[in-house]
């Protein structure tokens, strides 16, 4: 496995692939079976699978959240030797963001990026979309591989690259749980014992929104969800019922619906949701 550190070395690394299918699953480190999922998704559909590593500045809304995130190069550098990855590309932030460059526009997300997520962290979406098209001009690769569970991300990603007319496929990669339910994140390590089990109460609330599903009924199920978890000492965000196609509220003919929510346990901020088809 190559690791690369200058967009130099990468769009060679790149023209020698050439005709070869590449996939690409951008990361900021601190691999975790989620991510080995990704991985393992892309090299069913690509000959040549990248990953990047690069902790992005711009969408951290604290300095304090930017400068605290695990940096754990050396062992995921190893799990992905282990997964038998191609490449990896590890730039530092001045590669990404040259000094005195014109070459990289600080992009305003499409829409939804002031909804849901965006309401609680300004900008964020805006620091996701300007380094996922600058990543995909350094490696203009046939896929890239998103989680579901960030869904919002996914739709607000799948929507830049039909605007910016990539050629880069987007291709989502269903949630990846622990036994317990819990959704796969680099933020689980921060719950203490007491509060990885209060995590269990946000997959559950999610499931009893599913069963109870009902297009008549969406307020109440919300708030019902809403009200359990914030009995379990649960800090929501926001609990949603809505289509899957483009968030907004489901209707008639709405074919597919994702439950979403945003909760802290603590200090710590998880997201997950379920998604399903109407019957």
């Amino acid at each position: 496995m190559q690791v690369i550190n200058t967009c130099a070395h990468m769009q060679h690394h790149m023209r020698l692939q050439q005709p070869q299918t590449v996939a690409l699953v951008p990361t900021m480190g601190n691999l975790h079976a989620g991510h080995a999922r990704l991985i393992q998704q892309a090299q069913t559909i690509a000959q040549h699978v990248i990953v990047s590593i690069f902790i992005n500045p711009n969408q951290f809304n604290q300095a304090s959240d930017f400068s605290s995130y695990p940096r754990t190069l050396d062992a995921d550098v190893s799990l992905l030797e282990t997964l038998q990855v191609d490449a990896v590309f590890v730039p530092d932030e001045a590669q990404i963001y040259p000094p005195d460059s014109t070459e990289v526009e600080q992009l305003r997300a499409p829409y939804l990026g002031d909804e849901f997520c965006g309401r609680f962290r300004p900008g964020h979406f805006d620091g996701v979309c300007t380094v996922v098209a600058r990543l995909l001009s350094i490696i203009p690769a046939h896929y890239a591989l998103f989680g579901e569970k960030d869904y919002q991300q996914l739709l607000i990603i799948q929507r830049l690259a039909a605007d910016l007319k990539l050629a880069t496929k987007i291709v989502p990669v269903a949630t990846v749980r622990d036994d317990d339910g819990v959704a796969l994140s680099s933020r689980n390590q921060h719950l203490a014992p007491a509060e990885r089990e209060q995590a269990r109460q946000i997959y559950l609330a999610l499931q009893r929104a599913q069963r109870n599903y009902a297009l008549e009924k969406i307020e109440e199920i919300q708030q019902e969800a809403i009200d359990l978890l914030t009995n379990q000492c649960l800090n929501v965000d926001y609990f949603s019922i809505r289509d899957a196609a483009d968030l907004r509220t489901p209707t008639a003919a709405s074919t597919r619906i994702v439950i979403m929510t945003a909760v802290t346990i603590g200090t710590t901020r998880l997201l997950d949701n379920v998604l399903f088809q109407i019957v």
